[in-house]
Formats: structure tokens, sequence, C-alpha cells
């Protein structure tokens, strides 16, 4: 939400939201990947509710959006694998409803945005490289559908999580490595459809190639801003330690008692979607069962981090795994293939219900219903030892055997109803009476029969009655969205208090949320976003509490301090959560632009040192990289320099400077690629001062400087992503002419001869 209003502001207004004031002391905006500025669906949910205002119900529709097309892109997919309406909703309802995409993805909408997409884009790459109408499935190039899923995963990228898109990419190329597998026979014969020449085979391994640089084409003007802000952002320094953590090794408990360990539960699939996933993998022994089933496999292990061996050989190996931190997401993968499985495993059971009594055989759905059977003694075997331990401890709320026994209880419950199903199954309505009785199975296969009906609708009742049950409240917050959109008291305060054309900002003490600065276009030195400078980020925790404010421009501190090392005075405070909240406004508080006639060149770990000293004066003397080469003069008397901020917006400045002698102007900016700045109309390069703030040269006299944001990763991102855009606009058009010329061929006289 505050990303959002933010945005809405700046396109409200005519700009481009590349640059954002109001967190960090300023940070990129555009290049945070997470602010998915360009991604189609959030534009859209700006461009509805633009007549009503921006508002947190629109974000929560776009949620309930992606949600819907969770459910509708899988059932997609798995009904172009299975051939199977109920297959591909059963699985369809346990992906959209399973305990990890309602868990915290629908709380950070650019991971719930980007997952959704991996089930259109497995479709449409299936339909690029295979021909499923006949009997028999054969390889063939599909150039629209290629087109279709390229632009699929460029809208993929575009949706802002990096991690989970990467989790995306790694999966389309597994898929497409496994079709090459099994299909390998059919490459060496060269049987492609409709290409029958040597060329279709290389067209079958370029056509993935093709989708992957048009995703990366598409989403460039996304990506490369963002790569060089993570360049040069803390990520960029993260270690094994800070990379590894997962899954504690006691979540599994989880997929059978959801909420036993923590109050998500990701790996939740429901009882019924799971173990028609396990018969799925264990005992049909089809290829495409065999990877969703090794594939689950593989991502539940890594969903544990450094927990298990897994992840070390990913962190040092594959490209990605290094720089994402919270190796639990891997959990979406092992959600999508279970959903896939259990779709398997629904059309396995239905379409195997009637077996021949001639044949002599065992019906697979009885020798479902008995492995059922097993599950649910031991379950109620569990639910009397967790109710002999509650029973021993003396029935107390806070016994964990509490918990325990409520979830195995709901956990037999489940079982019996899943066993009770399979039973049902069996039975058919017989022609006399119209009453349900028992009867022998037919020696065929009724798919209309009601056995086959009741079973169908019994399995899809029960996964929902499941899913809903264990993941419904996950999310659901007590108050109203009104209420966590209303301004903050002390926001309100800070605003009552300072002058109306003051330029300031504010020390936030996690007082109130990080991101609050943005949509209340207030500035602060602290932020919510996992991407932050990594040279601030330094300063911002080494230097002490004054000097940071000097050097900030701080002139608000909201906090828990009654009294501060600074003199200020308190303008509000307001009772919270057993202490009390604070504003104070200092007594001094430093300008944000001024004019330096010393400079000082030192490394890095000196000029920290040196700031943080207390006989240093950052308003007499700048401290520079080694190497700037930068000679002053200090002006004559007492004389001194004059600033005036003459207009102000995120990414432009424009200042009147007055100077006796050469100086330094030194921005309370930080310093960072993309920053171009002139003085009377030239060219002025931008120097790193002070750490990570900004410093431009001014000559003796009157300067006009004007700094603005310009930077060249986007201007280079955005030509790529027009560029791809414009080839794929023509490749459309082409593939629609050639198509349509096609048909009309079809339908020419003589044509047959």
């Amino acid at each position: 939400w505050a990303f959002s209003t933010f945005e809405v502001r700046e396109l409200s207004a005519g700009r481009l939201p590349l640059w954002n004031p109001y967190t960090y002391a300023g940070a990129p905006f555009w290049a945070d990947i997470q602010s998915a500025v360009l991604y189609p669906l959030s534009l859209l949910t700006l461009l509805l509710s633009g007549p009503w205002g921006f508002s947190l119900f629109a974000l929560e529709v776009e949620a309930i959006l992606h949600f819907w097309l969770a459910g509708a892109f899988t059932y997609l997919f798995v009904r172009r694998l299975t051939r199977h309406r109920g297959a591909a909703l059963f699985a369809a309802i346990t992906f959209t409803f399973a305990g990890y995409l309602t868990g915290y993805p629908s709380q950070q909408l650019a991971v719930l945005e980007t997952a959704v997409w991996l089930p259109l884009l497995l479709y449409f790459t299936d339909r690029a490289l295979l021909d499923r109408s006949g009997e028999t499935t054969q390889i063939r190039l599909s150039f629209p559908d290629t087109l279709a899923a390229g632009l699929v995963l460029g809208i993929a990228l575009l949706a802002g999580h990096p991690q989970t898109a990467m989790f995306v990419l790694y999966t389309f190329i597994l898929y497409v490595m496994f079709l090459a597998l099994i299909y390998r026979k059919q490459l060496a014969r060269g049987l492609l459809t409709p290409y029958h020449s040597p060329k279709g085979a290389y067209g079958l391994f370029l056509a993935p190639l093709f989708i992957i640089l048009t995703g990366l084409g598409l989403s460039a003007i996304a990506w490369l801003p963002g790569l060089e802000y993570m360049r040069l952002s803390v990520r960029a320094a993260g270690f094994y330690e800070k990379m590894s953590g997962g899954f504690p090794l006691h979540d599994p408990i989880q997929i059978l008692l959801p909420g036993s360990v923590s109050f998500y539960s990701p790996l939740y699939m429901g009882v019924l979607p799971l173990l028609l996933a396990l018969w799925a993998a264990l005992a049909l022994r089809r290829r495409e069962t065999i990877l969703w089933g090794v594939l689950a496999a593989a991502v539940f292990l890594l969903s544990f981090g450094g927990e298990t061996f897994l992840y070390t050989p990913f962190y040092l190996l594959a490209p990605g795994f290094s720089i994402f931190r919270n190796q639990e997401r891997a959990a979406f993968i092992f959600s999508f293939s279970i959903a896939v499985l259990a779709g398997y495993g629904f059309k396995y059971q239905l379409s195997n219900l009637h077996v021949s009594k001639s044949a002599n055989r065992q019906s697979p759905s009885a020798g479902f219903r008995r492995f059922v059977g097993w599950l649910l003694i031991g379950t109620i075997g569990m639910v009397v030892l967790f109710f002999y331990g509650l029973n021993n401890t003396g029935w107390q709320d806070d016994s964990p055997f509490n918990l325990l026994l409520s979830r195995s209880v709901w956990l037999a419950f489940l079982l019996a109803l899943t066993w009770g199903a399979t039973w049902i199954g069996d039975w058919r309505l017989t022609e006399k009476s119209g009453s349900i009785s028992y009867a022998p199975p037919p020696t065929t296969p009724q798919n209309g029969s009601i056995g086959y009906s009741l079973l169908a609708a019994s399995f899809l009742l029960i996964a929902i009655l499941d899913l809903f049950t264990a993941n419904w409240k996950t999310n659901i917050f007590p108050s109203l969205p009104e209420a966590q959109t209303a301004v903050p008291a002390v926001v309100q305060a800070i605003r009552e208090d300072a002058s109306p054309n003051d330029i300031f900002r504010v020390y936030n003490e996690f007082r109130i949320y990080e991101n609050y600065g943005m949509p209340y276009e207030m500035e602060d030195g602290w932020g919510a976003s996992p991407l932050r400078l990594a040279r601030y980020d330094e300063m911002y925790r080494s230097l002490r509490m004054e000097r940071l404010w000097e050097l900030l421009n701080i002139k608000y501190v909201i906090t828990w301090r009654e009294e501060l090392y600074a003199p200020s005075e308190i303008i509000y405070q307001e009772p919270s959560g057993g202490d009390v909240t604070y504003v104070h406004r200092l007594h001094q508080v430093a300008p944000r632009a001024w004019l330096v006639y010393q400079v000082q060149e030192m490394n890095e770990e000196a000029t920290l040192a040196q700031l943080d000293a207390f006989e240093f004066d950052p308003a007499q003397m700048a401290l520079l990289p080694p190497e700037t080469s930068l000679s002053l003069e200090t002006p004559p008397g007492d004389e001194n320099g004059q600033i005036e901020i003459v207009s102000r917006a995120p990414n432009f400045w424009a200042l009147n400077v007055t100077t006796p002698t050469d100086g330094l102007l030194v921005l309370s900016e930080i310093y960072y690629p993309g920053w171009q700045a002139t003085v009377d109309g030239l060219t002025t390069p931008i120097m790193s001062v002070d750490y990570a703030l900004r410093g431009i040269q001014v000559r003796a006299g009157q300067n006009r400087v004007e700094v603005s944001y310009q930077p060249v990763t986007f201007i280079l991102g955005a030509l790529i992503s027009v560029i791809t855009l414009s080839i794929l606009i023509a490749l459309g058009i082409w593939s629609w002419v050639r198509l349509r010329h096609g048909r009309a061929d079809e339908h020419r006289p003589g044509l047959e001869n």
C-alpha cells in the first residue's frame, strides 16, 4: 500500500516514480524490484481505482484476483496433462487454497503475483512443444504458443519478486529438459509436426531459449535497474549463515497437523490432496508423476535451507540461490507439485473405480481405501495418546497436548470422510426402485454412474472443507482497512508543528511502521524494504545518533526515550503498549544543503571514524574518497556563501548558490549512480561526500545548480524492453497472417489434388 500510494502520486503528477525521497533518506524506487511499477495487473488496479481514489481495498481486490488466476491457470495446465476436468478442478482448488498461497504471499503481494504465473507458463510451454490432441503425444513446434509463453514469463518477472521468479524459471527449465528427455527418440527420428525437416529439431531447442530471452527482454526495464541496486545493497554481501535459513526440522508436523508449530502452515496441502498425490507418485509410476514427485521431494528438502544437505550445493553452484534469504519459499514449488500430483491421483481413483470381477483383480480404489483405513486407525491411536497426555496435565489451556489433540481429532475426521467417500464410490442407483443400494461394479467404467459422480463430488467437497477450515482465517485482520490507512497521530502532530515550506527528515525509532513516510509524504531516515544501500546502512548503524541527525537533516525524533542526548522539546506523547511514544523537536537542525571550503581525503573505514568523532564538524569540512583531487579556497574574513532551494521534486532539485570562492556544495541526499548535475548548464560530476552524501563543486560567484535522476540502467532497460515488445508485436502479426493464409489454403478448391 505504501509503495502503491507513492506510485499513484508520482504518475498522477506526470512523473515516473524513479526516486523515493521518503525512506532511507532517499532510495531508488523503480530499481527496488518489489515496486513492480510496470506489472500490468497492478497498473490496471491503479487505473480502475483512480476515479474513487486509491485505497487499501483496491489492493485487496487485486489479491483476490490473483487467487482466482492461480486456480484458473492451474486448471488449464492440469486439464491439458490429465485430459480430465475433475482432476484439473481438484488440482486448482488444492494449489490455490493450500497453506502456501493463503499464508504470507498475500501479505507480500509481489510473492503472490509472481507465483501465480507458473502454471500458465508451463501450459503455453507444453502447447508450444507438444501436440496432445491425438491418441499419442507428438512433438511439435507452435510459434504462437512460444510467443505467449515468453509474454507470460515477462509478466512474471515484472511482478516484482525475484526469488519466486527464480523458482518459476528453474521449474520451466526443468520441465523443458524433462520433455526433451522423454521424447528424445522422436527427436532422433525427426518426427516433428508440423515441421518435418531437420531444422525443426533445432527449433525445439531454440524455442525455450526464445521464451527466456523474450521474458528477460520484456522485463529488462525492471530487472536491469534492479540488478544495479542489488549489487550496491546489503544483499550483495550475503553470507551462507544469513542466506541459509529455512523451515525448522519440526515444521513437517504441519503437513498433517496445521497450526501446531507456527501461525502459518505453508506445507499444509490438505489431507486428501496429499494422500492422492502420494498415491499417484508411488502407484502410477508414470514419467509425469515421477517428475512431479521427484521435484516435490527435492524442493521439500531445499525449503529447510541449511538444516539439510541439499541447500549447500545449490548455494555454491546454482545461480541466484546465494543472494536470496528465506529458503522456505521453495515450498511454493512443493505446493504446486503436490497439487499437480493430486490431480493425477484424483483421475486415477475415478478412472479405476470399476474393475470387472472376471479380471480377478482388486479395484485400485479399494487399495486406496485400505491405505486410508490404516492411516485412520493410526490417527485414532494418536488421538488416544494426546487425550491421555492432556488428561495427565489437568486439561490446562496452555498445554501443548491441547492443540495437538484438536488437530489430531480433525485429522481423524477428515480421514474418516475420505474412507467413507471411497466406499460410497462403489454404490450406484438400481434401475428398479431408484434407491441407493450396493451392487457389483459393471464391467466397464461408467463416468456417468452415481458412484463415479458421488466420489468426484465427495473428493472435491472434502478438499474444500479441509483447506478452507485450516486457512480461511490466516490473514483476517479484526479492524477495517480504513483503520490501517488512517494518518498516525504522531504524523499529524509533526504536520501541525512544522512550518509549511520547512524541509526536514524524521528519525523513527521503530515506533510506527517504517514505510509511513511514503503515503504521508514525510521524509524519514529509515524504511521497510528488503533492499537498501550497503553504504547507507553501514553509516546509519555505525554513527552515533546525534551525528546521524546532523548529517541527515533530522528535525523530529519519534522514540520511546523521554530525554535525548541532543537538546530537544517534546511536542507530542502517546501511551502505547505499556510505555509511551514521544515526538521530540530538536533545537538545532542542520540544513539540507550547505557549503564547505575544506576537504580531506581518506578511506572508508577512516571516514566513518572521523565522522563519528566529537571534534569533527561536517559544516566546516567534507570527507572525500582517496584520489578525488579537489582544491578549494577559504573565503576571506567571515564571508559566507548563500544557498536557495528553488524547486524540489523526487527526481529533480534546482538551487541558486552564491559563494565568494570556489566551494563544495554538500547535499544531505544519498549518493547513487544515475544522479546528474549541471552548474550553469554545464555538466558537473557528483562526488561521494561524507561516506554516503552528494557533493558538487561550484565556482566563485552565482551558480544555478540543477540535479536530476536519469539512471543509465533505466534508459538501457527501457530501450531493450521497447525493442523486445516491438519484435513480439511484429512476430505476432506475422504469425496471425500466416495462420490465416494457411486456413484459407485449406478451403481453396482443388487443394486436395
